[in-house]
């Protein structure tokens, strides 16, 4: 025994050095991972603070249980931030920062974090694998789910704790480069098997404050070292304002968009008490008359005085009207103001220049002595509006209405589905709204598609939402008194995955009911096993265009809108969408072997848009459609003859819109129009509303066509003479020099516009897919659909000289006019009209201790700060001129070492711009 004992304590201190040592080389290595997680991080680029003493503090953690409990806590008290850390020709680095901020240990269980991330993210080259990518060092595993949507789960055996006050990094690549805020998405989400999803409270909110602010570097807003697109540096706006502001220190035109012939004596005036006044008109204009008695103080009558009276009536048969065109006389010596119209249209654009010229004073109306013959230049006037990616209510819509209704613009192409939502309310087809209106987790999209675009987990966010019968009719009496076409889209055999998933989720709720219908309206075949990826990252968003089944759903679909549409608005053109087809698809698909087999076809873009252009000719009506749909390769699109070989036939609107100067696509436009299309203008280098005001990070929008679109570039279109519109590539980098040839011009007949009549007109688009909000839309919107509707209706005599010094020599008069009009007028209606439009941000530099600031557009008041933005005054009043220079008359000294922050206000003083920083040598 006494032997036995020495030996066993021999043993156990033995033990007791090799366990010890055993724990100190543990703790050496932590602390070595420790600090090469830290070291990485300040490599990378600064990330949230990290805790040193995070490991050694253990007592005041709490554990927590699986399911709820532990979602419920991540959503609440982990922390995420995102930043781009540079940007690579082919790529950018990309790190997710998920801080603990709470008091329990995180541990790696069955919980999964998602969220929307508009470009491609890849762990690895060639994308994330079905199986998911672990993230070195993380412990999370990335998955793609569809879409946007992607999903990070904690990697069994891998996944450490994340201790309180601890941040974890996780760096990824992304497959292109990201150099916006708006890139990303809010409403990030937690959830476990059999647990109620949370959004994580960090990323709630518009403000998108989890996102980092890319001002660490150039490499982050810039895609790749040829990038010209830098920034606006106060300095860089001042000069830029500076050299295309003028204040004229009055409203440059009376009238917006600018009549054809005008003569207005602004000397002259006529004034009008209202009660004294009546609106009469002959039978035919009588909605009309009556809408300008709702929008000014004037009655309403159905009896003729003798003087004293607005009157719209038919034109004499020596004037000649067109059904679009209107003569406006008002003539203060006889107190009568006529409006002579062809048409309804004509008589309601006569309505909408007495609005524009009518002045309030006191309690009288003033109106100048007027003689004006005016009509649009194009018949096609219009907005397409996408209320798929991002729902927008009917009264959004409405409002939408007034202002084009204002600025005298006529069509509504409302893009009513897409891959992310389908947004109308089809008799027989309930499951489109039941499914496919409704975005939410549920992973089986049996009760909802999946959430994109920041749409969260619920079913309460701009994600969902449908127009009702009800809705849609009272949109189309909305439109029809605006006299406003509206152009119902449905986008097919592409961009249908919100269709697909919903006939697919109507099958299998008949099916099992041995419900013959079941299968009467699926758009998908089950053994189709072609593997595509689209241009928005879906491998199942193009319904099948070789099964029977959906030209049943086509048919159903068409014959529902047109009766949906026939006491109110007749419906006269459906857009079938065709765009962003994905190569790969249909490659697999039995059925289309079957076609090809027996009927030798295998141009299946073609044999699609035929079909549905037919089954539309059958029930008369006209067919819209995206370049891409009727253009197979690069250059020439399909032989109308061949698409509408039905006697009589409609017309096919070809709408241009892939205009990338740099790709050489700019010619698509005119071969169209040269094939015999109806062309509508939708150049998304220039009108692709979707896209920044400026080459900021901060600002909204995308920026695959062109980095930017201000409101000055819009104005400057040139819809006869595609070619002199192209100024830059979308990295900035000058057109100057470069041959028609490597623009599109692949021979001398796919430039030269043979048939200038087929050119119908111009649409602005609005894309949703970072627009969650009515107020975005309004900004993203306007002044820039102004600018449009200028283009749309009055052609500029600066658009024929071909010579560019003298065109801009012309343009630039022309823009100062504009610019005032929209400063002393236009952007003061706007905020009558409740219109949220985007206030520039000023210009400003400080020289010899002086502040001098400028603006876009002129008589817009400009604030400052010296105080971090506590307190604010008055750089420039809406009502002072400045000097050419751009300074103040009252010079501003600043004494301070500070930064001085500017910023612009809106023409009511309500709103401001973003916020600008200056610095006493270099601003910000």
């Amino acid at each position: 025994m006494k032997r036995w004992l020495p030996w066993r304590l021999r043993n156990k201190q033995c033990t007791f050095y090799i366990g010890g040592t055993v724990i100190i080389v543990l703790l050496i290595l932590q602390c070595f991972n420790h600090w090469e997680v830290s070291r990485n991080r300040e490599c990378l680029g600064d990330g949230p603070s990290h805790d040193k003493n995070t490991h050694a503090v253990r007592q005041d953690t709490v554990s927590l249980l699986e399911g709820q409990e532990t979602i419920d806590y991540i959503a609440e008290y982990v922390s995420v931030k995102f930043k781009v850390l540079k940007n690579n020709p082919r790529d950018s680095i990309q790190a997710i920062y998920l801080t603990n901020t709470g008091i329990a240990v995180l541990r790696g269980g069955n919980w999964q974090i998602y969220f929307n991330h508009l470009y491609k993210m890849m762990h690895e080259k060639g994308g994330v694998a079905a199986t998911g990518h672990v993230i070195h060092g993380s412990g999370f595993r990335l998955f793609h789910v569809k879409g946007s949507l992607y999903r990070l789960q904690p990697e069994p055996e891998v996944f450490r704790p994340l201790y309180p006050s601890e941040t974890r990094t996780l760096i990824l690549t992304g497959n292109y480069q990201q150099v916006a805020k708006t890139d990303s998405f809010p409403n990030w989400y937690v959830t476990s098997p059999g647990s109620t999803p949370r959004v994580l409270q960090s990323t709630v909110g518009e403000s998108l404050d989890y996102v980092d602010n890319y001002n660490q570097s150039s490499w982050q807003w810039r895609r790749d070292p040829q990038e010209q697109n830098d920034p606006y540096t106060a300095r860089v706006r001042f000069y830029m304002y500076a050299n295309i502001s003028h204040d004229l220190g009055r409203v440059g035109s009376l009238v917006l968009p600018t009549p054809e012939e005008a003569d207005i004596d602004v000397k002259t005036l006529l004034s009008i008490t209202p009660k004294d006044w009546v609106i009469i008109s002959n039978a035919e204009f009588t909605s009309e008359a009556k809408y300008l008695a709702d929008h000014c103080p004037i009655q309403f009558s159905y009896n003729f005085p003798k003087k004293r009276y607005i009157y719209l009536s038919k034109h004499p048969s020596d004037m000649n009207l067109s059904s679009e065109e209107y003569v406006l006389k008002v003539e203060p010596t006889t107190e009568i103001i006529q409006v002579y119209a062809e048409g309804k249209a004509g008589a309601f654009y006569g309505v909408q220049t007495i609005l524009a010229l009518l002045q309030r004073e006191g309690n009288q109306l003033v109106i100048p002595k007027t003689l004006i013959r005016d009509k649009p230049r194009f018949p096609y006037r219009g907005i397409q509006l996408d209320v798929s990616r991002n729902f927008h209510s009917k009264e959004t819509v409405m409002k939408l209405l007034d202002s084009m209704a204002t600025y005298k613009l006529n069509k509504l192409h409302f893009h009513l589905s897409d891959d992310e939502g389908w947004r109308l309310e089809i008799p027989g087809l309930e499951e489109l709204t039941q499914v496919g209106a409704r975005r939410c987790h549920d992973t089986s999209e049996k009760s909802c598609l999946l959430p994109q675009l920041g749409s969260g987990p619920h079913t309460t966010s701009s994600g969902s939402g449908y127009y009702t019968l009800k809705d849609y009719r009272e949109i189309l009496m909305y439109a029809k008194k605006r006299h406003v076409q509206v152009i119902p889209e449905f986008d097919v055999p592409g961009h249908s995955r919100a269709a697909v998933k919903s006939m697919e989720a109507r099958y299998k709720k008949y099916v099992p009911l041995d419900v013959e219908s079941g299968g009467e309206f699926l758009l998908s075949e089950w053994d189709d096993k072609s593997n595509y990826s689209t241009a928005q990252s879906y491998d199942d968003g193009v319904l099948n265009v070789c099964i029977e089944s959906t030209y049943t759903f086509l048919q159903h679909l068409i014959a529902s809108v047109k009766e949906l549409h026939q006491d109110v608005q007749p419906l006269d053109v459906v857009h079938i969408g065709g765009d962003e087809i994905a190569r790969e698809a249909w490659t697999k698909s039995p059925a289309c072997k079957t076609l090809t087999e027996e009927r030798n076809i295998t141009d299946f873009r073609f044999f699609f848009v035929h079909r549905v252009i037919e089954l539309l000719q059958n029930q008369g009506l006209a067919a819209g459609v995206w370049e891409d749909g009727i253009i197979p390769k690069d250059v020439y699109p399909y032989n109308i003859k061949d698409l509408r070989n039905k006697q009589p036939s409609r017309e096919i609107f070809a709408y241009a819109w892939n205009n990338i100067w740099e790709y050489g696509r700019s010619s698509r436009a005119i071969t169209l129009a040269n094939a015999g299309y109806k062309v509508v203008m939708a150049q998304a280098t220039h009108l692709y509303f979707d896209h920044p005001y400026e080459p900021d990070p901060l600002e909204r929008g995308l920026y695959w066509a062109t980095r930017y679109i201000d409101t000055r570039k819009v104005f400057g279109f040139i819809p006869m003479h595609l070619l002199l519109n192209a100024d830059v590539t979308g990295r900035g980098i000058s057109l100057e020099n470069t041959s028609e040839e490597k623009l599109g011009c692949l021979h001398k007949d796919t430039c030269l516009l043979k048939s200038p009549k087929n050119i119908v007109g111009l649409e602005a688009n609005l894309w949703t897919e970072t627009i969650r909000t009515n107020d975005q839309l309004q900004s993203m919107a306007f002044p820039r659909l102004l600018a449009m509707a200028e283009r749309a209706w009055h052609k500029a005599p600066w658009e024929d000289i071909l010579n560019k010094k003298e065109r801009l020599v012309k343009l630039e008069a022309d823009w100062i006019t504009f610019s005032n009009t929209l400063g002393y007028r236009e952007l003061r209606q706007l905020d009558q009209m409740g219109v949220k439009y985007r206030v520039p941000p000023p210009g400003a530099l400080i020289v010899n201790n002086e502040l001098r600031v400028n603006c876009l557009y002129p008589n817009l008041e400009i604030q400052y700060s010296s105080d971090g933005g506590k307190t604010w005054t008055t750089a420039r009043h809406p009502t002072e001129r400045v000097r050419k220079s751009g300074a103040s008359k009252r010079p501003i000294k600043v004494y301070t070492d500070h930064n001085i922050l500017v910023r612009t206000l809106s023409a009511d003083g309500r709103r401001y711009s973003r916020v600008i920083a200056v610095n006493i040598n270099k601003d910000i």
